[in-house]
């Protein structure tokens, strides 16, 4: 009698962990189609942000800068100095605006036209021996009283706003100036490029990063559950990848 091994067809559930080893292998193969597109992005940046992560002092040199016999500096650094003292006027004028805005809101906390009405009623009337018949006109020079103070603010405000549009037109002027000055400077179009060209770095290094990351996160996912699976996989395959069978020889 010999004892023969006969190999069945698999079972639902070692089917199952199949499907889903396959479904995994997509996963892994779909990472390593993003892990190309991240390494692309790694080697069409890498000079870039490498540049980013040297001190600021030798960034800065790696700019174009302007000469000191440049012909346009002159001009720059005074349409500059000018804008940064407008700049200053307009936050002092700001600051006026809003302590006046105060002063005028502690006034209505107090203000009341009541007193001043009674005191008028009183003196309309206090010689009087009948009734006699008052109507809101005859109390409008002590409207007009109570509301000249408010009259007052109003005509502060208009000015301040008349100054504060005056110097804004002016920065407007100079920054016009400043542009036109910069446009066509090549020095200064070279230097807004590199600078420009940091700032995207910046921007594509977050974004590496953020794909890393992300990256990372479902690989250790993925690797987790295919072991899991694995493991039952390897149980399933010990007890039901074969079935002995009993023959005589």
């Amino acid at each position: 009698m010999t004892l023969v091994w006969k190999q069945t067809g698999l079972c639902p559930s070692s089917r199952r962990l199949l499907t889903t080893g396959t479904q995994y292998n997509d996963i892994i193969k779909e990472a390593q189609r993003a892990d190309l597109i991240v390494e692309a992005k790694m080697n069409n940046w890498s000079k870039a942000i490498a540049m980013l992560s040297k001190p600021v002092s030798e960034i800065q040199q790696n700019l174009p800068v302007l000469l000191i016999d440049d012909i346009s500096l002159e001009l720059i650094e005074s349409t500059i100095k000018k804008i940064r003292e407008n700049m200053q006027m307009l936050e002092e004028l700001s600051n006026v605006g809003a302590g006046l805005l105060v002063k005028m809101d502690k006034h209505t906390e107090t203000d009341d036209i009541l007193p001043l009405l009674l005191k008028s009623f009183h003196d309309k009337t206090k010689n009087e021996s009948s009734a006699i018949v008052l109507r809101a006109e005859d109390f409008k020079t002590e409207v007009e009283q109570q509301l000249s103070i408010y009259i007052a603010f109003d005509k502060e405000f208009a000015e301040l706003n008349t100054e504060q549009l005056e110097v804004g037109n002016t920065i407007k002027k100079l920054f016009t100036q400043l542009t036109d000055c910069t446009a066509k400077n090549e020095t200064l179009i070279k230097r807004t490029e590199a600078i420009g060209n940091l700032l995207s770095a910046f921007d594509k290094f977050k974004e590496i990063r953020i794909n890393l990351v992300e990256g990372i996160k479902v690989m250790y996912t993925v690797m987790l559950q295919v072991k899991t699976a694995m493991r039952e996989l390897e149980v399933y395959r010990r007890f039901y990848s074969s079935t002995p069978i009993i023959q005589t020889s």
